[in-house]
């Protein structure tokens, strides 16, 4: 598979994984519809947006590399994905459901093959929201 059609797979593919998980696709609606949804209703974007920030929490994925994996004739073989997940809350990071909703993101991936690491834990003070990130991988 070329980079092109890897790339476009895990466009169709990461809205899929976080969808089984609960998690609405903010991409797909209007940001009055976004507005119009209860602070607590959890929303995902590919990359950046700024239509997230009131809400309790949310999360954005971004895909970093795709790595051509060779074999011993330098063909390639497949590419390895890695997908970067934030998640962006006003609660704790160990917030029953943050809790939850990490483990049914992480159960999620698996499913789908991938396999997933913690990354890091940080504050943002001037959003003032933890940040929870991790990485998701796999051989595409």
């Amino acid at each position: 598979m070329n980079s092109i059609k890897a790339m476009m797979s895990l466009y169709e593919e990461i809205p899929k994984v976080l969808e089984k998980s609960g998690i609405m696709d903010g991409d797909t609606i209007s940001s009055e519809q976004v507005n119009s949804l209860a602070k607590s209703k959890v929303l995902f974007w590919h990359d950046k947006n700024e239509r997230g920030t009131d809400k309790d929490t949310f999360i954005v994925w971004s895909v970093k590399q795709l790595t051509p994996e060779t074999n011993s004739d330098d063909d390639v073989s497949g590419r390895k994905a890695l997908v970067y997940v934030d998640v962006w809350t006003k609660k704790r990071a160990t917030d029953p459901l943050i809790e939850k909703l990490l483990m049914k993101i992480s159960e999620e991936f698996e499913t789908f093959g991938y396999q997933i690491e913690a990354n890091s834990q940080s504050f943002d003070y001037q959003s003032d929201r933890t940040s929870i990130s991790f990485e998701a991988e796999k051989i595409i």
